[in-house]
């Protein structure tokens, strides 16, 4: 069996990333370098970050955590702030939301 090649990553959360140092279990340890040498993904760190948006990915589902927003949806809210009305202040001038 050859393993597929991962030059870059199909399960792409973003470019920017922070380092986080977490404790795991050796079993854990041994389960995610399998993962990685079947060349399915190009490393541990991605098939952590892919695990865990899916476990959030549950946990919004489940209503237990604020769902992120969609790029439409800040759009939308992007346009609406453009609509809003004018305030006019005491001396005459105008300030914009």
């Amino acid at each position: 069996m050859v393993a597929k090649q991962v030059s870059k990553s199909e399960h792409d959360f973003g470019t920017k990333k922070e380092r986080l140092s977490i404790s795991i279990s050796p079993y854990l340890k041994k389960k995610l370098k399998e993962m990685e040498k079947s060349g399915e993904f190009a490393n541990i760190s991605e098939i952590v970050n892919l695990a865990i948006a899916e476990f959030i990915g549950k946990y919004e589902a489940q209503g237990k955590l604020k769902p992120r927003k969609s790029a439409e949806e800040i759009a939308e809210e992007i346009e609406q702030e453009k609509h809003k009305p004018i305030e006019e202040i005491d001396a005459g001038e105008e300030v914009i939301r």
